[in-house]
């Protein structure tokens, strides 16, 4: 028998802030002050992803930046609100393929 699948809540990842790589034109010291604002600012579990294919829109030309990533756990509205939507969307797709079946089954049974 399959054990049945526990939900538990999930981390929610959210870019804070970008920040272009000039900013980071400038001494070693002058960006360790900085990468401390940002550690004060957004915790030290923050990360700077390295996004260099990023395009603006209806630009050709890649323009590449650093996206400020800052992860936590699902709140718990966040948590309920999650599992009735995946509630309701297993309903609607369990009432789907039960009319499919039907259908189906009437098809091949009336041949």
């Amino acid at each position: 028998m399959p054990k049945k699948k526990v939900d538990t809540k999930r981390i929610v990842s959210k870019t804070v802030e970008t920040i272009s790589p000039y900013d980071f034109d400038m001494c070693l010291n002058d960006i360790r002050k900085k990468i401390i604002e940002l550690i004060v600012k957004y915790g030290p579990d923050a990360r700077l992803d390295w996004d260099r294919y990023h395009h603006e829109p209806y630009d050709s030309d890649p323009s590449p930046q650093f996206n400020l990533i800052v992860s936590r756990l699902e709140t718990d509205e966040e948590y309920a609100n999650r599992l009735e939507v995946d509630r309701a969307y297993k309903e609607a797709q369990d009432a789907r393929d039960l009319a499919e079946y039907r259908r189906l089954k009437e098809k091949l049974e009336g041949k």
